[in-house]
């Protein structure tokens, strides 16, 4: 069953596809979950579902999404590739503001190759 559509105009070379702000105890989305989409490019375009349209492009990687995963409260999204060491990104949610002070250039992560929380 489809609970809502959302158009990528850019629907070449996606990568990654996450969602977040689960509500329901099958885990189901709540009607302001949001839908974020790794590419290629380095872009991540986000976009809140009730609204069916796109919030934010995020181009903060210079290598192809991998991974992108939601905490569980739903105010973070971190975006990473596993193409560039320290490729790691963290995103405040709703305003889609990216954290600039971290990672920072001391902060060693290598290449990512999983996250969760």
């Amino acid at each position: 069953r489809s609970v809502a559509r959302w158009v990528d105009g850019e629907d070449v070379g996606t990568t990654t596809i996450a969602l977040g702000r689960k509500r329901g105890r099958d885990g189901s989305i709540g009607g302001n979950g949001w839908a974020v989409v790794g590419k290629e490019e380095s872009v991540v375009n986000g976009g809140i579902l009730k609204a069916a349209m796109l919030t934010r492009v995020l181009d903060h990687l210079t290598t192809p999404t991998s991974y992108l995963e939601f905490s569980p409260q739903g105010q973070l999204l971190v975006m990473s590739s596993c193409w560039k060491n320290n490729a790691l990104r963290l995103v405040y949610l709703p305003s889609c503001t990216v954290y600039r002070n971290w990672p920072t250039d001391k902060t060693l992560l290598g290449r990512i190759t999983a996250i969760a929380w």
